[in-house]
């Protein structure tokens, strides 16, 4: 999306943002402080040495959300900043992207 569309849609925008910032959040609340919590007991070295990696490389990918989804949830904020939005919009994305990818590939395989 443009910055121009940005603008003319913050409103559905920022709507979005906040629902799928919901789900987002519980999301990695789970898997923070259920999951890898879990993992880290593990009686498999293996896994533990996973988990314990990923915890160091990606562990506050929650709290970095948190900062985009506070920094950008309404409307007019949306607005004051288009072009930070979307650039922020495509890291967090991509950083999501990247933990996904690696616990598809590295990290569940390893259960």
């Amino acid at each position: 999306m443009t910055k121009d569309g940005v603008v003319a849609k913050a409103l559905d925008v920022s709507l979005k943002l906040a629902e799928l910032s919901g789900k987002i959040s519980i999301h990695l609340a789970n898997e923070d402080n259920v999951v890898y919590p879990g993992l880290l007991n593990s009686p498999d070295e293996l896994v533990r040495a996973t988990a314990r990696r990923f915890v160091d490389e990606m562990g506050d990918l929650a709290g970095v959300f948190a900062a985009y989804k506070n920094k950008y949830l309404s409307a007019g904020k949306i607005k004051s900043n288009p072009a930070g939005f979307i650039e922020e919009t495509r890291n967090i994305a991509a950083a999501l992207q990247k933990r996904i990818d690696r616990e598809e590939k590295e990290l569940y395989p390893s259960l």
